[in-house]
C-alpha cells in the first residue's frame, strides 16, 4: 500500500477547473503506481484559502489580567474559548500582536513557524498526513502568483514535510507567478528542497528560471489534457435527442429548447479576471457580455452559456434574461467536456476549461485572466500569434471577439484535426512523465 498525502486536491471545490485536475491527478498517480494499492490523505482549497489563525498572548498584559481573572480560568477547555472571543472582540484593533495564520509570509518567519510546528502549536492535521504518508504531493496549479495565501500554504507545507520529516516531496502541475517581494524570497527558499519540480506552463518555467536557482525542474502540460471527449454519436443521442438530460439545474429547464445542438453554436464562460481587483472604474460584467450576446445573435450565431466557477455566476443572470440555456458550476467534467465538443468554438479567460475545450479538438478564443496562463495556453498550442482579448474592455472589442468568433467558425474543420492530434500526443507525454517519477 503506497499512502500519498496530496496537497490541493480540490475534487470537491465549486470549480470545473480545480475538480477536473484533481481528479486527473488522482488517476494519473493511480495509474504511475500500478503494482501497488494508493491510499490517499488530503487537503483542499477550504483549508489552502483561507486564513487559519493561532492565538498567542504572551507579553500582552492586558489579555493576560482578563484572561487570569476570568472565573473558569483553571479550566483548560474555558482557557481555549475565552482566548477565541478576546480575539473575537479585539482582532480588528490588536491582530498584528496576537492573532497570526499558520504558515509564515515572509521569508524570515520561517525558522519562528517550524518551531510552532515542532511544538505542536499550528497545522496538526496536516503533519499527521505528512507522518502517515511515504511520498507527498502538491498540485500546484493556480497557487503560488500574485501574494496568495494558498501560495505560501503549499511550499510550506512541502518544506516541513522535507526538512522535518525527510518524506519525498513533489510539487507538480504547477503554475508559477509571483508579483510580490515576499513571495519570490519565500520561493527562493523553499524550492531547493523539493525532490521534483514539474511546472504545467512554459511562461511558469521562465519566470522560475528568472530567479537563476540553477535548479533541475520540468515541463509537462497540465493533468486535465488527460480527458476525452465521448464518441460523437453518444453525445449527439443523449444531448441532441434527450435534452432533459442537460437539465443540471432547475434554473437551466427548457432554456435548451431554445437552441438546436444540431447546428452551429458557441459556448460562452467568463474569465478569473473579474475576481481580481484593478478593474475599469464602472465596468459590469454583465453589460459587456451581453454587448457579446447580441452581437454574435445579430449574426445568427447560437449561443450557449457556461459558469465553470462561482466568480462567473453572473452568467446565470444573463441566461435568465436572455433566456439561454447555461452550462451551471454544478456541471460534471465528462458532460461539460461531451457538450464543448460539439460547439464551434469556446469563448473564456478560464484556463481549465479552455484545456477541457480543445481535448476535443475543438478551438478556443481567449480572454485575459487572473495571471499569464490563457496567454501561456495559446502559445503553447501553436496559436501565439492569435489575440488574447483583454476582458476587462469587453464592453469597447466585443465587436471584434465576435468577428474573430466569426472567422474560427469558418476554420474549424481545419483547426479541429490538428488541435486534436496535438492533444493526443500531449496525453502520452503525461502518462509516461508520471509512470517515469513515481514508480
Amino acid at each position: 500500500m503506497k499512502k500519498i498525502f496530496l496537497i490541493s486536491d480540490n475534487r470537491d471545490d465549486s470549480n470545473w477547473g480545480c475538480r477536473a485536475t484533481s481528479a486527473a491527478l488522482t488517476d494519473i498517480i493511480k495509474k504511475s503506481i500500478s503494482n501497488q494499492d494508493v491510499e490517499f490523505d488530503t487537503v483542499g482549497l477550504k483549508d489552502i484559502h483561507f486564513y487559519q489563525p493561532y492565538y498567542h498572548f504572551k507579553n500582552i498584559p492586558l489579555f493576560d489580567r482578563i484572561y487570569n481573572f476570568y472565573p473558569g480560568h483553571s479550566n483548560v477547555r474555558w482557557k481555549k474559548n475565552i482566548k477565541r472571543l478576546l480575539a473575537v472582540i479585539f482582532s480588528p484593533l490588536f491582530k498584528p500582536f496576537f492573532y497570526k495564520d499558520s504558515v509564515p509570509h515572509k521569508a524570515t518567519e520561517v525558522n519562528t513557524f517550524v518551531k510552532l510546528v515542532k511544538n505542536k502549536k499550528i497545522l496538526q492535521k496536516e503533519v499527521n498526513a505528512i507522518m502517515n504518508a511515504d511520498l507527498v504531493i502538491c498540485n500546484g496549479e493556480g497557487s503560488v502568483y500574485a501574494d496568495e495565501r494558498k501560495g505560501k500554504y503549499n511550499l510550506f507545507l512541502l518544506y516541513i514535510a522535507k526538512t522535518l520529516f525527510n518524506k519525498k516531496v513533489y510539487m507538480i502541475n504547477h503554475m508559477f507567478d509571483p508579483k510580490s517581494n515576499d513571495l519570490i524570497e519565500l520561493s527562493k527558499f523553499y524550492y531547493p528542497h523539493f525532490d521534483e519540480i514539474v511546472f504545467r506552463d512554459e511562461l511558469s518555467l521562465k519566470y522560475f528560471n528568472d530567479l537563476n536557482l540553477n535548479l533541475k525542474v520540468s515541463f509537462l502540460p497540465d493533468a486535465a489534457f488527460i480527458y476525452h471527449s465521448s464518441k460523437s454519436a453518444f453525445i449527439t443521442e443523449i444531448s441532441i435527442h434527450n435534452k432533459g438530460y442537460l437539465d443540471v439545474f432547475s434554473g437551466n429547464k427548457n432554456y435548451w429548447e431554445n437552441v438546436d445542438l444540431s447546428k452551429d453554436f458557441v459556448i460562452i464562460g467568463g474569465s478569473s479576471r473579474l475576481t481580481k481587483p484593478g478593474l475599469p472604474k464602472g465596468y459590469n460584467p454583465i453589460l459587456s457580455f451581453q454587448l457579446l450576446i447580441d452581437e454574435l445573435q445579430r449574426k445568427g450565431i447560437q449561443v450557449v452559456l457556461s459558469e465553470p466557477c462561482l466568480g462567473d455566476n453572473f452568467m446565470r443572470l444573463l441566461s435568465s434574461k436572455n433566456q439561454l440555456p447555461i452550462l451551471p458550476v454544478e456541471t460534471p467534467t465528462q458532460m461539460a467536456i461531451d457538450i464543448m465538443s460539439l460547439s464551434k468554438c469556446y469563448i473564456s479567460g478560464r484556463y481549465h476549461p479552455m484545456i477541457l475545450t480543445m481535448v476535443s479538438g475543438t478551438p478556443v478564443v481567449a480572454f485575459t485572466s487572473n495571471s499569464h496562463k490563457t496567454r501561456s495556453l495559446q502559445d503553447f498550442m501553436g496559436f501565439e500569434n492569435e489575440p488574447n482579448f483583454a476582458v476587462e474592455y469587453l464592453d469597447t472589442e466585443y465587436v471584434k471577439v465576435a468577428e474573430y468568433v466569426e472567422y474560427l467558425i469558418s476554420v474549424e474543420p481545419v483547426l479541429r484535426p490538428k488541435i486534436k492530434k496535438k492533444v493526443d500526443n500531449i496525453q502520452k507525454s503525461i502518462l509516461d512523465f508520471y509512470s517515469n517519477i513515481l514508480t
